[in-house]
């Protein structure tokens, strides 16, 4: 049986969770508790490979990062 990784991003702005399967482009979904979350990429993954069932073993939790975070400038060292 193959195995994906499921990372889970932290809440977004509007409460949501993100999971996304890295190894499947475009496989990924989003919901308001883990649990429900689970149950949705599951479903995601099932239907990317069309399989019958899925089994969730592990995931990981991600730290997301802001947009502006990521392109923001560090600042000049001071002398």
């Amino acid at each position: 049986m193959e195995r994906y990784q499921v990372q889970i991003s932290e809440r977004d702005e509007d409460g949501y969770y993100v999971a996304t399967v890295p190894k499947l482009p475009g496989c990924h979904t989003q919901a308001r508790s883990i649990d429900e979350l689970v149950e949705r990429i599951k479903e995601a993954l099932k239907l990317y490979l069309d399989i019958e069932d899925v089994e969730i073993i592990a995931y990981r939790l991600v730290a997301r990062t802001k947009t502006s975070d990521r392109n923001a400038k560090p600042a000049p060292a001071k002398a």
